[in-house]
């Protein structure tokens, strides 16, 4: 046991259980499993944990009592992909870059998983997709039973994801929990409530919705909330029988939240295909059970999903080696740093419409910056950025820009996210270029033993890191100081690329002739 490691435990033992002295701290948490589960568009004001009035999760209620429970999570992104990549890396979506379609994180980037798989974790995604691939996994599925994976790999140390879709659009659950919210009478139309519980994407703009189809809506998606709880009740119970429960820190979060005609449409970026960065999408539900503890109250503070992966680490007691720009935070946990900036601002970054952005948005973002006490909100589109600031305390619907009349705080926060962008486009500009160069290496040894046909397909994984970092806004690739030396990576991309070809073409030459 590392010193660093028992300085953990020990103030773990004073801290997370109240009237626990020394000579009963709890045991080391190096070598626990972890499970992370994400849900669809779970909004924390729709739970019980969070003071919700209805009973919409009372499966997640009683499981984490006395989990950690904070207050103010904000997603990095109002969408799936870019939030759990950003969970998965502690990187902000700029950084690992896949928010926009056709993007795949490059395999010389060295991940959280990656680490943990070398350190004996069996690495589980559970409902993986391509652009969550060359994380680390050691499986990857779409189907098939959590649990019973679960159950195959419970004598093993194991880090398993699993991500759970609904109450994503559309609202429709069995008719169990559909009835105990939907009471009626609705003022909605048939064709809209036909639209709420049929599909998974209402573009803005094909419906007009208004204030009356609210309770409709909320009461159509608090049902969905319910069914899914309910799905996580047989998860709890095995998780309690075999007594994995006693060794795995297990973390709920969402991917982001949901629009529930509070700005006028239902859903996120990509069922509407047009995102906001309001706080209802945002805000989200962070929890973590870690065994042998106890929390007594919610914990304040910003806290944001860069933050988890190097929290998991803190509390595994492993140095990380990977990159993050997350910060653990055990320091909240113990009560310190709530007024620091590591936990006091947080930053997202967006596409306007997911996966389906067409080529002709494909570079359009929205940026935001988030305090306790301000939003600033950037929008950069082909046409113009445009810029709005609201004050949360006053205003916490998010409804009077005062970019206008609030000059000096708008431009305070503008500086705060001008920091942030750089900071971004720095460090992508310093993994891609640290990935290219492995790539590189590998494409020089493949050329020496004439293996020409792997040496282009890593000089292809360096073209397609520009592919997928020029598609940022901004980029580093074409930013006149950062851009200078990806320019010299690509000539090096580009010259070996005709080396490999050429090579190929006088080898097969020289084979022609010998027959």
């Amino acid at each position: 046991m590392t010193y660093r490691h028992l300085l953990v435990i020990l103030f773990l033992g004073l801290i997370f259980s109240p009237g626990r002295s020394l000579g009963q701290s709890p045991p080391a948490l190096k070598g626990y499993n972890v499970l992370l589960i994400t849900v669809d568009c779970l909004r924390p004001d729709h739970m019980g944990l969070y003071g919700y009035r209805r009973n919409t999760t009372p499966n997640i209620d009683r499981f984490f009592q006395g989990a950690a429970v904070f207050q103010e999570a904000v997603a990095q992104a109002p969408w799936t992909s870019p939030s759990i990549l950003s969970m998965l890396t502690g990187l902000y979506p700029a950084v690992h870059a896949m928010d926009v379609r056709g993007k795949l994180l490059d395999k010389y980037f060295y991940t959280p998983l990656k680490q943990l798989r070398e350190s004996g974790y069996y690495t589980l995604g559970y409902m993986t997709f391509d652009n969550y691939s060359n994380q680390g996994w050691d499986e990857e599925t779409k189907k098939g039973n959590l649990i019973e994976i679960l159950e195959k790999h419970k004598g093993e140390k194991f880090f398993a994801w699993q991500h759970f879709r609904e109450p994503h659009l559309p609202y429709s659950p069995p008719d169990a929990f559909k009835d105990v919210f939907l009471k009626g009478p609705y003022s909605i139309s048939p064709q809209k409530a036909e639209l709420i519980r049929t599909l998974e994407k209402i573009p803005k703009g094909s419906v007009e919705f208004d204030g009356k189809d609210a309770d409709f809506i909320r009461d159509s998606y608090d049902g969905a909330v319910l069914y899914q709880d309910a799905r996580l009740e047989k998860l709890f119970l095995f998780l309690r029988d075999t007594g994995l429960v006693e060794k795995t820190i297990i973390v709920l979060t969402a991917d982001h939240g949901e629009e529930l005609l509070e700005h006028g449409f239902v859903g996120h970026a990509s069922t509407s295909e047009s995102a906001t960065a309001f706080d209802e999408v945002l805000r989200v539900p962070l929890l973590i059970r870690i065994p042998g503890m106890s929390f007594g109250r919610p914990i304040p503070g910003i806290v944001q999903h860069v933050n988890i992966m190097p929290t998991l680490f803190d509390l595994l007691g492993m140095r990380p080696e990977f990159t993050a720009q997350g910060k653990s935070l055990l320091p909240l946990m113990k009560g310190e740093n709530r007024d620091k900036e590591d936990f006091s601002l947080a930053f997202v970054e967006t596409s306007y419409c997911g996966w389906q952005c067409p080529g002709e948005r494909v570079l359009d973002r929205i940026h935001a910056v988030r305090s306790r006490e301000w939003k600033l909100i950037e929008e950069r589109k082909a046409s113009g950025i445009e810029r709005s600031l609201y004050d949360l305390k006053s205003d916490p619907g998010e409804k009077n820009n005062l970019y206008d009349r609030e000059k000096e705080i708008a431009a305070k926060y503008q500086a705060l996210l001008s920091s942030h962008q750089r900071a971004n486009m720095a460090l992508a500009a310093t993994l891609a270029g640290q990935a290219s160069e492995a790539h590189f290496m590998e494409a020089e040894a493949r050329i020496g033993v004439k293996n020409y046909k792997e040496a282009v397909e890593e000089l292809e994984d360096v073209v397609r890191l520009d592919s997928v970092y020029e598609r940022e806004n901004p980029s580093f690739t074409s930013d006149p100081e950062l851009g200078k030396d990806w320019r010299k990576v690509m000539s090096r991309a580009y010259e070996l690329l005709g080396r490999a070809y050429s090579e190929r073409a006088r080898e097969a030459g020289k084979n022609g002739e010998g027959k």
